[in-house]
């Protein structure tokens, strides 16, 4: 299904209204679809509903959060999608769920075949140091709270990050 819109305009809007946009093109063929394929619209609508209601925030936590060998804390990474790029955050909760760390350690294209490879496997080394480790082992991005984030390109084949 093909929907007509002018990218001149797209093109001058802030970040929001082009997600808005985006958003209302693809409900319009839902629609369109949905008619001709006689289908029931409801749920569509309402997750369209729900999508501006949470203002077209696209962001999720990956993964389970790893708690630290204390148990104290927990450590996790909340990806935020925006229209030109993802934002990876390493956030660190203490045991009552307060925040104690939330630093953005990448910033790549917004397409997972992209950010992807960064998204290996988070790790605690050390009782207030917390680690990603990408898929091919070879980047580290740590953050050693209440320091500052570290970002270490190396290779930890056969050693313990």
């Amino acid at each position: 299904m093909q929907t007509e819109f002018c990218y001149s305009v797209f093109a001058q809007l802030d970040e929001y209204d082009k997600k808005k946009m985006s958003l209302c093109l693809l409900m319009s063929g839902i629609r369109q679809v949905a008619l001709n394929q006689n289908w029931d619209i409801d749920q569509f609508e309402l997750t369209y509903a729900k999508i501006l209601e949470a203002e077209c925030k696209n962001e999720w936590v990956w993964k389970k959060p790893v708690k630290s060998p204390d148990r104290r804390d927990k450590a996790y990474l909340l990806l935020q999608h925006e229209v030109k790029q993802i934002d990876i955050s390493l956030i660190v909760c203490g045991k009552d769920g307060d925040e104690i760390v939330n630093k953005k350690i990448i910033s790549e294209e917004p397409d997972e075949w992209v950010y992807d490879q960064h998204l290996g496997e988070i790790k605690w080394v050390g009782d207030k140091k917390v680690a990603l480790i990408n898929k091919k082992k070879d980047r580290i991005w740590s953050v050693n709270y209440p320091e500052c984030i570290t970002q270490t390109p190396q290779t930890t084949e056969g050693k313990e990050a």
